[in-house]
């Protein structure tokens, strides 16, 4: 307090071990999905984006990046349902992402780490919806992404690109990066924009009619040439004839 008398000082904000977030929410986090609609009062045709996020930005006010992704999301006319629980506790997180059994969101932007690739991977199979990853470049600012060869320290691919991508997130992306000055973790603009598109793009394929998808069907071919369709120990012709009659099949116009 700094000598300061503790009189007129607001209480304290106890988080829930699980909740959701929002910045403009009288008290920044809901106990459950449930609160945060009745709040929100969505339009019921809105496309839902759940965020995943660590319950640490939150308590250390280091939402900036969360809070562009929010707003991005909002702004494109879709809801935003930032969700933290424990990394580990993936009963939480299936609680607050389907409290009636049936996914809220319509696809997944994760920002979390990721610890139990097994129990990721079983709960995205069991809400059977997408999920990519926006994840932050921790040495440095935007420029300094930008100049990095690697784009990703060697540190951060464990927890941010091996594991999740076993867990079945796609399309991992640096969409923030740490500003020099003050160490928070910010938005790199047109990558942040990058992740949300994919996201409400991904919301918008699961509402088209299978017809009217495009889909590209890519084969090996090996030694290069037109007529060498082969590969190891696969037969390639007759898979792409099994494919295609599935797709057909499904509804897909094939060619």
């Amino acid at each position: 307090l700094g000598g300061r008398s503790p009189v007129g000082i607001a209480e304290p904000i106890v988080f829930p071990n699980a909740g959701v977030y929002h910045p403009h929410a009288p008290t920044l986090v809901f106990p459950d999905s449930g609160a945060f609609i009745a709040w929100k009062q969505p339009e019921a045709t809105a496309p839902v984006i759940a965020l995943l996020l660590h319950q640490q930005y939150i308590a250390s006010m280091q939402t900036a990046f969360i809070d562009d992704l929010i707003a991005r999301i909002e702004a494109a006319g879709a809801v935003a349902l930032p969700i933290y629980a424990p990394v580990q506790d993936a009963k939480a997180l299936e609680h607050l992402l389907a409290p009636q059994g049936v996914p809220l969101a319509q696809a997944i932007i994760n920002t979390q780490i990721v610890l139990d690739p097994k129990g990721r991977r079983a709960l995205f199979e069991r809400l059977g919806i997408p999920v990519v990853q926006a994840m932050p470049y921790r040495k440095g600012d935007a420029a300094a992404w930008a100049a990095d060869p690697q784009g990703v320290h060697l540190m951060d691919v464990p927890s941010y690109l091996a594991q999740p991508e076993y867990a079945g997130i796609a399309d991992i992306q640096i969409a923030a990066a740490t500003q020099k000055e003050d160490d928070r973790i910010v938005a790199i603009a047109p990558q942040a924009a990058a992740v949300v598109a994919k996201a409400l793009n991904l919301v918008a394929l699961q509402r088209k009619a299978n017809a009217d998808k495009r889909v590209a069907v890519f084969f090996w071919n090996y030694p290069p040439g037109e007529k060498n369709l082969s590969a190891s120990f696969l037969n390639v012709p007759r898979s792409l004839e099994t494919t295609l009659a599935a797709l057909w099949a499904a509804g897909y116009a094939t060619e």
